[in-house]
């Protein structure tokens, strides 16, 4: 009985220790942790800012192709993840907020397959239009999921 008081007294001692030093005195910066839903969207944001510079030139089609499989994953791996909602909404208007965030999410991804295969088949034409349509895909979804940002 005697160990148990003292094992108590003496956490109970230390945590008025920890307790009292000031806010200031933290040695590491806290750290915000992201969404899952952040990640994927990062990488798409830079494999874009990649592509811009891949496709201007035929010669890097392989690492082209390359980085668009990355973005087709990290597009389906959105469809994994649910946005916040921009306003209060019921269960079912959540439900479909999120069904539409999937549906924009696998039009992404399949745009970025319509791309690999312009790239693969060199139709510069095509890959240019396809670019744009990725871009005017990002800018949609954005102002419908992200109006803040527009």
């Amino acid at each position: 009985m005697l160990t148990v008081l003292l094992l108590l007294a003496a956490a109970w001692t230390s945590s008025l220790v920890s307790a009292s030093q000031p806010i200031d005195a933290v040695s590491e910066p806290l750290k915000v942790s992201k969404s899952p839903l952040e990640e994927p969207m990062e990488d798409l944001k830079a494999g874009v800012k990649m592509l811009r510079r891949q496709l201007s030139n035929p010669e890097h089609s392989a690492v082209a192709i390359e980085t668009l499989s990355k973005m087709q994953l990290a597009a389906i791996e959105c469809c994994r993840h649910n946005p916040t909602p921009i306003s209060e909404m019921d269960e079912t208007q959540t439900k479909l907020w999120n069904i539409e965030f999937h549906r924009g999410m696998l039009e992404v991804a399949d745009i970025l397959c319509q791309l690999e295969a312009a790239v693969i088949s060199g139709e510069e034409t095509e890959i240019q239009a396809l670019f744009r349509k990725l871009g005017a895909s990002k800018k949609s979804g954005h102002k419908k999921f992200q109006p803040e940002e527009e």
